[in-house]
C-alpha cells in the first residue's frame, strides 16, 4: 500500500473534535479549527493526539548488604498503604464526582462482618507471638477487605511486606534485615503457590536462587521463631484452592503442592461467607445511607452477597461489552434490551435466541454451529465474574423447570444510565413487540410511547388488545386518543372497560368532556368515583367549573383537597380568585406552594401583580423561573417592563421565546443572536455584561474571538474567569493555543483540569499531542475517556496508530465506531489498508461514505486505484470533488494522465 502516499493520498484524520469553546453546561459553537490543522499525504505523517502513560509499579528493592537485627526501614508502615490495588482489594461500584469528599473514591463504607471479632482476637494474640491467619472464602465474599481492616486497626505501627510488590522476604531475611513487627501480606495465596509450581527457577540460568520468590513452610517457621518474631503472615485464599492444596495427590500425578500443604496446614483458618447474615444486611442497609455505593448494592444485591454486588459491577460490565465472547455478548445484549423494551422477567429463552442474532455481525452468523451457538452463548452469558455475580441467571418455578432468564440489574442500571450505551434500537423494539407473549404488550407498548416510538408502541398494543388482554386495550386507547383518533380509542375505552379496567372510566370520560359531550363525560366520572377512584373528584371539578357551576366544582375541589390532592388546591385558588375572593385564594396558593406544586407559584404572583404588590410579585416570578415554569418568564418580563426595566424585560422575553412561549413574542419579536446578526448580538451581550450576567463575558468573549479580535476576547476571558466561570479557563487555553503560546495554554488547560473540566483533558491531550509528548498525552486521552469524552477514542488510537501500536489502535477504532464516531470508519479503514486488509478497508470506508464523510470518498477512491479499477475510483474522485474534497482534484489529474489522458488532467489542475 505504499503507493497510496504516492498518488497524494489525502488522509484526513480528526485532531480537533474537542477543540470548542465551552458555554456553561453546553458548548458554544465550535471553532474551525480544520483550517489551521495541517493534513498530511500518507498515513505516516498523521498528526495525533494521546497515549496513557501507565504509572509503573515500584519494586522495593533489598539493601546490597545488611547488618544482623537491621530494621526493614524500607518497608512501609501498615497505616500507610491503603490503597485498594496494593492490598488486592476488587475495585467497587464507582464513586460519582459529585459525592461527600469524606468518602473514600476507591473504597466503599466498610460493612462490619460477623467474623470480625474472631479476626481481630486472632490478630491481637499473633501480636504478641506471631502466627499466620489465613481467611478462606470465594471470589468476592470480602475476604481481603475484611483482613485489611482488621490489620489496618489492630497493627497500623507495623510494617508491611507486601509480596505482590516485589517485598520479598527471602531476599530481606537473607540481606540480614530483621523483619520484627511486620505483616507479610498474601492476598491471594494460591497465586504464589500454582506460580512456583508451574515455574522452575534455577540459579544456572542467571536467575534468582530457587527458593527465592516463593513462599515455603520452611520460610515461614523460620520467620515465627521467636527469636525473629512477631512475625504475622495474613493470606487470603479460596476454597476450591485450599481444598487442592491439602488433598493428597493422585499416585500417577506429581506432587506439586506438597510443601504447600504443609503452609496451609500452618495457618490459623477463618471461614468467610459469601452471603451476609440477616445481621450484617441490617448494618449494610443502615450504613448504605451514607454511602451511594452501598445503597446501589442494597439494591441489587442478590441474595445478600453484597461484596460480590459491589465487585462485581464492572466486571460485569466489562465481560458484556468486551467480552470477547460476541454469541453470549449478543445473548446479553438481549436481554438488557428486552428488559428496557418493557419485557418483565423472566425472559423466555427462544425470545433470546431470536433477539441475539440481531446482535451479531453476517460473518458471525454465518459461522455460528445452527444447534449449538445458542446454548453455548447462554452458557457464556449465565457464568459467574466474581462469587455468584451473573449477566443472565435462569428462573424457574422448581426444580429442573427454567421458564426463562433474569438480567443482571446491574447491567440493566448501566444501559439506562450510560448514554455511550445508546438508545434501543427501533428494529430491536419491532422484534420484541411481535414475538413477545400478549400478556406483557401493555408494557411494551408505555416503553415505546415513552421512548416517542409510536408505531412500535401501537404495534405492541394492537398485539394485546386482539387477546383482548384489559391493560392492552387501555393503553393502546390512550395513545389513539393522544393521536386524535378518538373514534377508536373510544371503542377501546369501552371494551377495556368491560374487561374490568376501572381505570378506563376515568380516561373516557376526559375524552368525551374535550369532544363537549359533557353529560357523558360527567355520568362515567360519577361512575368512576362510585368504583372508587377518589382521584377522579378533581376531574369531575374541573369539567363542572368549566360549564360555571362553580357551587358545585368547589365542594368537590374541598373534597378532593380532603382526599389528599394537592393540584385541588391550586385549581381551587384560581376559582375563587375569578370570583374576587383573593385573600381565601392567596391563603390556598400558599397551601398549594407548601404541598410542592409550583405552579401556584406564577398564578400566586399573577394575583399579587394585580394587587400592585409588585416587588412580591416578582420574588414569586423568580421562585417559579427557578422551580422550571416557563410562563413565570413571560410574566416577570411584562411586570419589569412595566416598570420600565427594558433591559431585563428584553432578557426575559428572549428566555421565555427559547422555552416555546407564544406570548412572549408580543414584548420581543426577534432573537437577535439565534439570527447571526453579530453588531446586535454584540450589543445585546455587552447589555447583558452591564446588568451583571457575568455569563454573557464568556458569551461575548466567544463572540469576538470568532471576529479575531482576539486581544478583546482574551481580555473578556481573563474578566469571567476573576467571576468564576470555570468554562473560561478552557476557552481562554483554546484561544491562547491558536497563537502558539503553548506554555500559557497548557497552565489554563490544567487549572480548567483541577476545576473539573474534563474537556481540558481531551485539549490538553491534543496540545501535548502536538509537541510530540506522546506518553503524557496517552495518559490524558486515557482520563479523558473515562470522563467520558468519547472523541478521546479516536485520538488516542490515532496517535498509536502512528507509534505502530496497530493492534490497540484498531481495538480503539472499532469503540469509537461502537461509540458513534463517524470519523472512525474511515480512519480504520485507512489503518487496515496499511495491513492489506482491502476488502474490510474498502468496507468501512463506504460506510464512512453511507453517514455523510467525504474524505471517504477519496480515500476509497485511492484505494480502488491501486487495484486498477480506475472506473469506479474516477466516479468516486469526481463525487468528492463535487463534495468539496479538493485532494480529490489532483488525485483525478494523476489518475488522468495515468491513462493518457493528459488535456482534461490539465483542465482539472487549472
Amino acid at each position: 500500500m505504499s503507493s497510496l502516499a504516492a498518488v497524494g493520498l489525502a488522509l484526513a484524520i480528526r485532531l480537533d473534535a474537542a477543540k470548542y469553546f465551552a458555554d456553561g453546561s453546553r458548548a458554544a459553537k465550535a471553532w474551525d479549527w480544520a483550517e489551521r490543522a495541517s493534513w498530511f499525504a500518507g498515513i505516516a505523517s498523521l498528526l495525533i493526539a494521546t497515549v496513557a502513560a501507565r504509572s509503573a509499579t515500584r519494586s522495593m528493592a533489598a539493601p546490597a548488604s545488611g547488618k544482623p537485627g537491621a530494621r526493614a526501614t524500607a518497608l512501609p508502615l501498615v497505616r500507610d498503604v491503603t490503597a485498594r490495588q496494593a492490598l488486592g482489594i476488587h475495585p467497587a461500584i464507582p464513586l460519582e464526582a459529585v459525592a461527600e469528599d469524606r468518602l473514600s473514591a476507591e473504597l466503599p463504607l466498610y460493612v462490619p462482618r460477623d467474623l470480625d471479632a474472631d479476626v481481630r482476637t486472632a490478630l491481637t494474640r499473633m501480636s504478641a507471638s506471631g502466627g499466620f491467619l489465613l481467611l478462606v472464602g470465594p471470589p468476592a465474599s470480602g475476604k481481603t477487605r475484611c483482613a485489611a481492616e482488621a490489620m489496618q486497626q489492630l497493627l497500623g505501627k507495623w510494617r508491611l511486606c507486601l509480596w505482590s510488590a516485589g517485598h520479598d522476604p527471602n531476599l530481606l531475611v537473607d540481606a540480614g534485615i530483621s523483619l520484627r513487627r511486620t505483616v507479610v501480606w498474601l492476598d491471594d495465596l494460591h497465586e504464589l503457590f500454582e506460580a512456583s509450581a508451574g515455574t522452575v527457577i534455577t540459579s544456572d540460568s542467571g536467575g534468582l536462587n530457587p527458593r527465592h520468590r516463593r513462599l515455603t513452610s520452611e520460610l515461614i517457621r523460620r520467620l515465627l521463631l521467636p527469636e525473629n518474631g512477631p512475625v504475622i503472615f495474613i493470606g487470603t485464599t479460596w476454597p476450591e484452592k485450599r481444598d487442592r492444596f491439602t488433598r493428597p495427590p493422585d499416585a500417577v500425578e506429581a506432587d506439586l503442592f506438597a510443601d504447600a500443604r504443609k503452609v496451609v496446614g500452618m495457618a490459623e483458618q477463618i471461614d468467610v461467607m459469601p452471603v451476609f447474615s440477616e445481621v450484617e444486611w441490617h448494618r449494610a442497609v443502615t450504613l448504605s445511607d451514607g454511602d451511594p455505593r452501598l445503597a446501589e448494592a442494597v439494591q441489587h444485591g442478590q441474595e445478600r452477597a453484597l461484596p460480590a454486588t459491589l465487585a462485581s459491577a464492572r466486571e460485569l460490565i466489562r465481560r458484556w461489552r468486551h467480552g470477547g465472547n460476541p454469541y453470549g455478548q449478543a445473548v446479553v445484549s438481549a436481554g438488557v434490551d428486552a428488559r428496557r423494551c418493557g419485557h418483565p422477567e423472566p425472559i423466555p429463552a427462544r425470545l433470546l435466541e431470536t433477539l441475539a442474532e440481531r446482535y451479531l455481525t453476517e460473518r458471525q452468523r454465518a459461522a455460528a454451529t445452527p444447534e449449538g451457538w445458542f446454548g453455548e452463548a447462554l452458557a457464556w452469558a449465565c457464568q459467574p465474574v466474581r462469587g455468584d455475580a451473573t449477566a443472565l441467571s435462569p428462573s424457574g418455578p422448581r426444580i429442573g423447570v427454567t421458564y426463562g432468564y433474569r438480567i443482571s440489574d446491574i447491567l440493566l442500571d448501566h444501559a439506562s444510565s450510560n448514554p455511550h450505551v445508546g438508545a434501543v434500537a427501533d428494529g430491536v423494539r419491532r422484534h420484541v413487540a411481535e414475538r413477545a407473549d400478549v400478556t406483557v404488550c401493555w408494557n411494551l407498548l408505555a416503553r415505546a410511547y415513552a421512548a416517542g416510538k409510536l408505531d412500535i408502541a401501537e404495534l405492541a398494543g394492537w398485539r394485546g388488545a386482539e387477546a383482548g388482554e384489559a391493560r392492552s386495550l387501555f393503553n393502546l386507547a390512550v395513545l389513539l386518543a393522544e393521536q386524535g383518533r378518538a373514534e377508536e380509542a373510544e371503542g377501546l375505552f369501552r371494551r377495556a372497560i368491560d374487561a374490568g379496567e376501572a381505570d378506563a372510566l376515568n380516561n373516557l370520560a376526559v375524552l368525551l368532556a374535550r369532544q363537549g359531550r359533557a353529560e357523558e363525560a360527567e355520568a362515567l366520572f360519577r361512575q368512576a368515583i362510585d368504583a372508587g377512584k377518589v382521584e377522579v373528584v378533581f376531574n369531575l371539578a374541573i369539567l363542572l367549573a368549566r360549564q360555571g357551576r362553580a357551587e358545585e366544582a368547589e365542594a368537590l375541589y374541598r373534597q378532593a383537597i380532603d382526599a389528599g390532592e394537592a393540584k385541588a388546591l391550586n385549581n381551587l385558588a384560581v376559582l375563587l380568585a375569578k370570583q374576587d375572593r383573593a385573600e381565601e385564594a392567596e391563603a390556598l396558593f400558599r397551601q398549594a406552594i407548601d404541598a410542592g406544586k409550583v405552579e401556584a407559584l406564577n398564578n400566586l404572583g399573577n394575583l399579587l401583580a394585580k394587587q400592585d404588590r409588585a416587588e412580591e410579585a416578582e420574588a414569586l416570578f423568580r421562585q417559579a423561573i427557578d422551580a422550571g415554569e416557563s410562563d413565570a418568564l413571560n410574566n416577570l418580563a411584562i411586570l419589569l417592563g412595566e416598570q420600565d426595566r427594558a433591559e431585563e424585560a428584553e432578557a426575559l422575553f428572549r428566555q421565555a421565546i427559547d422555552a416555546g412561549e407564544a406570548d412572549a413574542l408580543n414584548g420581543l419579536t426577534i432573537l437577535l443572536a439565534r439570527q447571526d446578526r453579530a453588531e446586535e448580538a454584540e450589543a445585546l451581550l455587552r447589555k447583558a455584561i452591564d446588568v451583571g450576567e457575568v455569563s454573557a463575558l464568556n458569551g461575548l468573549a466567544i463572540l469576538l474571538a470568532e471576529q479575531d479580535r482576539a486581544e478583546e476576547a482574551e481580555r473578556l476571558f481573563r474578566q469571567a474567569i476573576d467571576a468564576g466561570k470555570v468554562e473560561a479557563l478552557l476557552n481562554l487555553a483554546i484561544l491562547l493555543a491558536t497563537q502558539n503560546r503553548t506554555e500559557e495554554a497548557e497552565a489554563l488547560y490544567r487549572q480548567a483540569i483541577d476545576s473539573g473540566e474534563a474537556d481540558a483533558l481531551f485539549n490538553l491531550a491534543i496540545l501535548l499531542a502536538e509537541q510530540d509528548r506522546a506518553e503524557v498525552a496517552e495518559t490524558l486521552y486515557r482520563q479523558a475517556i473515562d470522563a467520558g469524552k468519547v472523541e478521546a477514542l479516536l485520538n488516542l488510537a490515532i496517535l498509536l496508530a502512528t507509534q505502530n501500536r496497530t493492534e490497540e489502535a484498531e481495538a480503539l477504532y472499532r469503540q469509537a465506531i461502537d461509540s458513534g464516531e463517524a470519523d472512525a470508519l474511515n480512519n480504520l479503514a485507512i489503518l487496515l489498508a496499511e495491513q492489506d486488509r482491502t476488502d474490510e478497508a474498502e468496507a468501512l470506508f463506504r460506510q464512512a461514505i453511507d453517514v455523510g464523510e467525504v474524505k471517504a470518498l477519496n480515500n476509497l477512491a485511492v484505494l480502488l486505484a491501486t487495484q486498477n479499477r480506475t472506473e469506479e475510483a474516477e466516479a468516486l474522485y469526481r463525487q468528492a470533488i463535487d463534495s468539496g474534497e479538493v485532494g480529490a482534484l489532483n488525485n483525478l489529474a494523476i489518475l488522468l494522465t495515468e491513462q493518457n489522458r493528459a488535456e482534461e488532467a490539465e483542465a482539472l489542475l487549472r
